[in-house]
């Protein structure tokens, strides 16, 4: 370490020039002209050849995979009714209104039946009535997602829907547990009646018949006995 060379002090964001010196102790001073003293051992040497003759190696970051799962554009359902039949002209205003309607449901449930799990439609501005007709049909609709009350409700032109995953049981299983269900209910209620069943009634009439039976003999003995 000489007078002039640049100078960096450890464990401390500061560096500057060796202006002296003396014994263990060297004066620097930094960039802003401020002086400060340290020791050899808390100062080491900035090598700028070092640095400049090192060579750069830029190393290619790995492409980040996007799951295309969650990469897939939604599905575009555009309802302005010169795209959905030939002669547009040929419809009033109600007949427009239920044929935009029936595709609606119509694309929805081709998403519900493709796992698809989002639908852009494009309703337009205009004058509301096709906007409401498509949020009227979304409202009566189960697992799905969509922005109701977004800012830009009345000034956006379209709505995402995004259609959730439901679980569908087979009507094969549904009768299944239903059967078992019977079974177990029938199986408990005849277990009940057999043990709330009292046999004595049955010995009862079994002693009673047999007691008339005595009775008949002895009075046939007793008439017999008189002639």
């Amino acid at each position: 370490m000489k007078v002039g060379d640049l100078v960096s002090v450890i464990d401390e964001n500061l560096k500057g020039k060796v202006l002296k010196i003396i014994a263990q102790q060297v004066k620097i001073e930094d960039e802003h002209g401020f002086t400060y003293h340290f020791s050899k051992d808390k100062l080491t040497i900035i090598d700028a050849d070092l640095y400049e003759n090192s060579p750069i190696i830029r190393k290619n970051e790995a492409p980040k995979v996007v799951s295309k799962k969650h990469n897939k554009a939604p599905l575009k359902l555009d309802l302005h009714f010169d795209l959905l039949v030939k002669n547009p002209s040929d419809y009033d205003a109600f007949e427009r209104l239920m044929i935009q309607r029936e595709k609606l449901l119509e694309t929805i449930d081709f998403c519900r039946k493709n796992h698809i799990k989002k639908l852009q439609i494009i309703h337009g501005i205009g004058d509301g009535v096709l906007q409401k007709m498509v949020y009227d049909v979304l409202e009566g609709l189960t697992n799905i997602e969509y922005d109701s009350d977004g800012f830009f409700y009345h000034q956006s032109g379209n709505v995402e829907v995004k259609l959730l995953e439901k679980v569908i049981m087979c009507r094969k299983q549904i009768s299944l547990i239903l059967i078992l269900i019977f079974a177990f209910n029938f199986a408990q209620t005849q277990y009940k009646t057999e043990s709330n069943i009292s046999y004595y009634p049955e010995k009862i009439s079994r002693t009673d018949s047999y007691i008339e039976v005595q009775d008949l003999t002895k009075k046939i003995k007793s008439e017999k006995n008189i002639e």
